[in-house]
């Protein structure tokens, strides 16, 4: 844990780049949440996660929401030793060592993405269950939706096994949380009906998530290909013996696998789920990802939400094999596998995280709206990517500065905006309704004032980068500057007002 906190904090320094652009969008709705009250409910935002990253955010900067990340991933380390001890494990500590070993857990420790938070409630509850703390468990996956959408899957799974051990007035406690950030909603966005009309469809009429997505499907074995990147390839065949040591037989008075989860050993009930719940949520995204719903692009990070069931399934069949094959220090040897992925980013570099062609026209951008008598007649910001947002330190809500990049912005054309289209962002959306064409822009009176080209990095020679080009090329697409039909000061804007080239 040491050396994994020293490596995550000497990464955040040195990198100059977010992990994602949603990493950007979560980072600036929890640095100005306490100005913004409304920010803590947000959908987009994700309130749990916004809550856990705000006071960091708030009083260090960035750094403060990656230190933020840092203590998730460790105290979530430490609950797997606790989970692992209590499953009877010989060796608990392999759990926290191959839950820090997932690569993907080692990036998002100094991000600002939903995984890590998530990541904690998930294995906390499942403590709770393990355990028999019905309140804690019930009070816990109450949140899980407010931290990511998988959460809703997760109510429904621990309602049924509520419901299996009688617990079921636990059913009321669990939704407590939902209905809260409905209240929540209800109050702080907005009382245009009775409450009691309201609160209880504030969540759901608030959702972004289009059924059909915006984003391309792709193949169904997508993610299962992928599964060795996300827990570690040399760690990769121990989550596979983990995975049919769980489903393995053990005497019971009742035959076959229905005593796992209906006899009276709670143990091996929690050994089965752990190996349960990842192949749902794997076969649920694939299928997602497959059929092109939910707004499923086919992100590795989508298997993080499950980390801890990978790091316990890998400690199960790892400590499995070197019994079986009677081999000597299995906790030395697993260290040694959790350090090999250094060796990847020696001939690929990853980490330190540099800017991309992305992040790097977003800068040029925003300096240059700073810069220039635009920032005085258009004081109103609508951009499409949020790393404009982060470089001008501003809040995508805030309604003195910036503007809601929607077709509604659109629509109403408020004076003295200037509004940042590009071809990503701007025609990709979870949200299939916030999807905005240069043609709908124009039908509204917005004057075009320039256009940046698309621009690509050029690629490295090797055969590694070679295929690293292949899977994610590093490149910028079209990007349009619009201005609104007035300026503040309700003077008409200019026709063609031809701003000069940004870069």
């Amino acid at each position: 844990m040491v050396i994994f906190g020293c490596l995550s904090l000497a990464a955040a320094i040195a990198s100059h780049d977010f992990l994602e652009a949603d990493a950007c969008v979560h980072y600036l709705y929890a640095r100005f949440a306490f100005q913004q009250h409304h920010l803590f409910v947000d959908i987009w935002g994700r309130p749990f996660c916004t809550a856990l990253y705000s006071l960091g955010a708030a009083t260090a900067g960035r750094i403060g929401a990656q230190l933020t990340s840092l203590l998730a991933a460790l105290f979530t380390a430490w609950i797997c030793y606790r989970l692992a001890k209590r499953q009877d494990y010989r060796y608990p500590v392999l759990a926290a060592v191959f839950f820090l070993a997932q690569p993907l857990v080692f990036l998002h420790s100094f991000s600002e993405l939903t995984e890590l938070p998530f990541v904690l409630l998930l294995a906390l509850a499942f403590w709770a269950y393990q355990k028999r703390l019905w309140t804690i468990m019930a009070l816990l996956v109450g949140l899980m939706p407010a931290a990511r959408p998988e959460g809703f899957g997760f109510l429904l799974l621990a309602a049924a096994a509520l419901l299996i051990h009688r617990q079921s007035r636990s059913i009321a406690i669990m939704l407590t949380p939902l209905i809260a950030w409905s209240a929540a909603g209800w109050c702080l966005c907005g009382r245009a009906n009775p409450w009691y009309l309201r609160i209880p469809l504030w969540v759901p009429e608030h959702w972004p998530y289009s059924a059909q997505s915006l984003y391309p499907p792709g193949p169904l074995l997508h993610f299962l290909a992928m599964l060795p990147a996300v827990v570690s390839p040399f760690v990769f065949p121990a989550v596979l013996l983990g995975i049919g040591r769980s489903f393995a037989q053990q005497p019971s008075p009742i035959p076959g696998l229905w005593s796992r989860f209906f006899g009276p050993d709670h143990r091996s009930r929690c050994q089965c789920l752990i190996a349960l719940i990842p192949l749902m949520v794997l076969a649920g995204h694939s299928l997602l990802y497959w059929t092109g719903r939910m707004a499923s692009s086919g992100e590795l990070r989508y298997m993080l939400v499950v980390a801890p069931f990978w790091a316990l399934l890998a400690a199960r069949g790892w400590e499995w094999a070197f019994d079986r094959c009677r081999l000597p220090r299995p906790v030395t040897w697993a260290a040694v596998a959790s350090l090999l992925p250094i060796l990847a980013n020696l001939a690929w570099q990853v980490i330190p995280l540099q800017p991309s062609m992305e992040t790097i026209r977003a800068k040029e951008v925003a300096r240059w709206y700073q810069a220039s008598a635009m920032h005085d007649r258009y004081p109103r910001l609508a951009a499409a990517h949020p790393m404009v947002y982060f470089f001008l330190d501003i809040s995508i809500m805030d309604p003195k500065r910036s503007a809601d990049f929607s077709p509604r912005t659109i629509a109403d054309a408020p004076p003295g905006t200037i509004l940042i289209w590009d071809s990503l962002y701007g025609m990709l959306n979870a949200d299939a309704t916030r999807k905005v064409q240069i043609k709908d822009i124009l039908d509204r009176g917005w004057v075009l004032a320039t256009v940046l080209k698309e621009q690509a990095r050029p690629p490295k020679t090797g055969l590694i980068f070679r295929f690293a080009q292949k899977v994610q090329r590093d490149e910028v697409g079209m990007w349009c500057i619009f201005l609104s039909p007035q300026d503040a000061h309700g003077r008409p804007t200019e026709k063609p007002t031809i701003l000069p080239a940004v870069q």
